[in-house]
């Protein structure tokens, strides 16, 4: 109560209790969203690893590829298959 008049303080803001709730949800929405953001980085990463692999495999069957082809072009697979 004010020294000045019988009237008692009050608060207000009679909507204080909805900004609080609005503003707890907003938190949340933030902390939310942090995680997704921190998830999506994980993934960006398992991504990329992942697209390394897939890189070293082509490499490695590329390679294999060209070395069959060069062993069957061959004089020694034409003598094999001479021989048959």
């Amino acid at each position: 109560m004010n020294a000045q008049c019988n009237i008692p303080d009050v608060d207000r803001y009679r909507l204080r209790p909805l900004r609080e709730v609005r503003d707890r949800d907003e938190r949340a929405k933030r902390s939310d969203l942090a995680a997704a953001v921190g998830d999506a980085r994980v993934t960006a990463a398992d991504v990329a690893a992942a697209h390394g692999q897939v890189a070293a495999a082509r490499s490695a069957l590329a390679a294999a590829i060209t070395t069959r082809n060069t062993l069957v072009a061959g004089p020694a697979a034409r003598l094999a298959l001479a021989e048959r």
